[in-house]
């Protein structure tokens, strides 16, 4: 967005033979100089997921979760 501040947007999915699983998470970071071109960010956000698990021989199972997030890095 611009150099004090940044989106970050994260896609995950996982298909096997049990679980099949998206998600995706939404991070708004903010940034501070340590020295010129180098820098320490933090951030927080949320993003939401599904998953499906094949409980063969029963029935499957499909749940949906939403989730908070937060971040901090050099």
């Amino acid at each position: 967005m611009n150099n004090v501040n940044r989106l970050e947007f994260d896609f995950g999915f996982r298909s096997n033979n049990n679980v099949d699983a998206i998600k995706l998470t939404g991070l708004y970071q903010w940034v501070w100089d340590i020295d010129e071109d180098f820098n320490w960010y933090a951030g927080l956000g949320g993003g939401f997921g599904s998953a499906n698990f094949d409980t063969t021989p029963g029935p499957s199972c499909t749940e949906s979760y939403l989730l908070a997030a937060g971040i901090i890095g050099i």
